[in-house]
């Protein structure tokens, strides 16, 4: 089994395997390099004591060496070049610890030969970190267990009829999150309801920014319902590291679909 594996996949779902040559004949990456994590950090000294102020994630680059192999690596240098621009992109990496994900572009591509071999070193410019992508569903509660320490958006739907929806978060049996959508009357006496009928879902998103609270019908038209927002509740459920339950004792199924993301594996 080839566990060291790097995949490229296109806007279209295609994919370009870059570490299997030897039996496509096409194409093989090595000597990648910025696979590990970069941060930017700002200290305040205090005497000889040092705290820190503010932290975060770097943009990544990751490099490599992609050697094209006869009798078509001309032919495949420019299959490559234009898988390339069909953009964004996703690059697949499997190790022994897992399969993971990051999104991205191929931002720089530099030809070059020999008598021997034709070869391109490129750049891939990450435009997220390294994701494992979910999808659980189940009745009145959901599970999901992350061994990461960063924190991560996700997409809730709840199905069930509710006059007034309700949900709640746990984390390792401790409550983080608890939203409610209530009734609101504008200032000519409207009242806006967040009421879900048997067709409808509810969606609580924290992939998106902004983040967003919704219902859908059976056709799939949106009403938008955060100014149902009891204010205060949190409401915005994040994927976080432990054993996250989303749970809404009303519903009749609930789904949540995200990733768990990581800075480095």
């Amino acid at each position: 089994m080839d566990y060291r594996q790097f995949n490229l996949i296109n806007d279209k779902d295609e994919t370009y395997r870059l570490t299997l040559a030897n039996r496509y004949a096409s194409a093989f990456m090595h000597d990648v390099t910025g696979l590990g994590k970069e941060e930017s950090a700002e200290y305040q000294q205090i005497g000889n004591v040092f705290g820190l102020r503010t932290d975060k994630i770097n943009q990544k680059k990751i490099n490599g060496i992609i050697k094209f192999f006869e009798p078509h690596a001309y032919q495949n240098y420019l299959k490559f070049a234009l898988f390339c621009q069909k953009k964004p992109l996703k690059l697949y990496y499997r190790t022994p610890s897992g399969e993971y994900y990051r999104d991205g572009i191929v931002s720089k591509i530099e030809k070059s030969e020999n008598a021997d071999s034709l070869q391109a070193t490129i750049e891939f410019t990450a435009m997220s970190l390294w994701y494992q992508p979910f999808n659980l569903s189940g009745t009145t509660e959901v599970s999901i267990l992350s061994d990461s320490m960063n924190a991560s958006g996700c997409h809730i739907s709840i199905m069930g009829q509710m006059s007034s929806p309700a949900w709640q978060q746990n984390i390792d049996d401790v409550v983080r999150i608890t939203g409610v959508l209530e009734n609101k009357t504008l200032s000519d006496g409207t009242v806006l309801s967040p009421q879900l009928g048997e067709a409808d879902t509810l969606h609580i998103r924290t992939d998106t920014i902004p983040y967003r609270i919704y219902k859908t019908d059976r056709h799939g038209v949106e009403t938008d319902l955060y100014g149902n927002s009891k204010w205060d509740t949190e409401r915005f459920c994040l994927i976080e590291c432990g054993e996250n339950k989303i749970m809404c004792a009303a519903a009749t199924s609930i789904e949540v679909e995200g990733r768990i993301e990581y800075e480095t594996v």
